[in-house]
């Protein structure tokens, strides 16, 4: 158990890594201002990365910012995919560059489900882990409707 959490923690930290140097000028990191609306067509991020810990309750939902790129990790449980939705609406949030699910449990892509009908998303990116559940095969499901998504499954 604890290697496969070694492992995750370092999975996500190699693709956020690559998710900055991708699009270069790495600058501050900026706490999170409620009142303040993030555009992905918006120029004036170039130099800064934002971090949002999204409340979900059970599970976790990450929202990151870095120029003009935004990425999801998780979204907690299909009952919080309304509060994710309503949360990036509120920083009019249009497209995603990158959704990870960082594994198959219900917790971390129940609220996903929500997300990927709701938005705009260019890549999905996920562990090859397969589950049995019905949370499982629904998230597949959207990916699935959403024919121009790109799933990328990283290898164990």
């Amino acid at each position: 158990m604890f290697n496969q959490r070694k492992k995750l923690f370092l999975l996500i930290l190699i693709l956020l890594l690559t998710f900055i140097i991708s699009f270069n000028n790495i600058g501050s990191i900026s706490a999170y201002n409620p009142t303040r609306q993030i555009n992905n067509t918006n120029t004036n991020l170039k130099s800064e990365i934002i971090v949002h810990f999204i409340d979900v309750g059970q599970g976790d939902s990450i929202l990151i910012e870095t120029n003009n790129k935004i990425m999801l990790i998780d979204g907690g449980t299909r009952e919080a995919g309304s509060r994710v939705v309503s949360y990036l609406q509120q920083l009019d949030v249009e497209h995603l560059d990158i959704v990870i699910g960082t594994h198959p449990h219900a917790d971390h892509i129940g609220g996903l489900i929500k997300v990927i009908e709701t938005f705009s998303v260019g890549e999905v990116i996920d562990p090859k882990v397969i589950h049995t559940t019905k949370t499982f095969k629904d998230y597949l499901t959207v990916i699935d409707k959403k024919t121009s998504l790109l799933l990328s499954v990283i290898m164990e």
